[in-house]
């Protein structure tokens, strides 16, 4: 049996005692479990490697920041990624008024709507 040294001791407190914070962290931004997964992962991953940047007592805070980070970069390298493929629209149909069934009414009646949420009125 291998013997833990004191890093390793804390670290596994660290996961034990946030890891359902870190992953609800994660989730809230991504709304995808899996990858709210692995970003809980990375997160823990990178607060073992720069465990020593912690500061005493700020373990919590320290641990949210580094998921919420981790969860932007994630969402922000998502975006640049996503391609429209050729034969895809960029937008769907009746999402603007010049799309191809341009005679359709759904984008005025979601404008209208629009604005009776904004406006208060009918």
């Amino acid at each position: 049996m291998s013997e833990h040294s004191g890093t390793d001791l804390i670290f596994e407190e660290l996961v034990r005692q946030y890891e359902k914070p870190v992953y609800t962290v994660c989730y809230q931004f991504l709304r995808d479990d899996a990858a709210a997964e692995d970003l809980t992962q990375e997160t823990f991953l990178s607060a073992y490697l720069h465990l020593s940047a912690c500061p005493a007592g700020f373990e919590k805070p320290w641990l949210i920041r580094i998921a919420a980070k981790k969860a932007k970069d994630f969402l922000q390298s998502a975006y640049r990624r996503h391609t429209v493929l050729p034969g895809e629209d960029a937008m769907p149909p009746c999402a603007s008024p010049t799309a191809a069934c341009a005679g359709c009414t759904c984008w005025r009646k979601k404008a209208r709507r629009r604005r009776r949420w904004s406006w208060g009125g009918p």
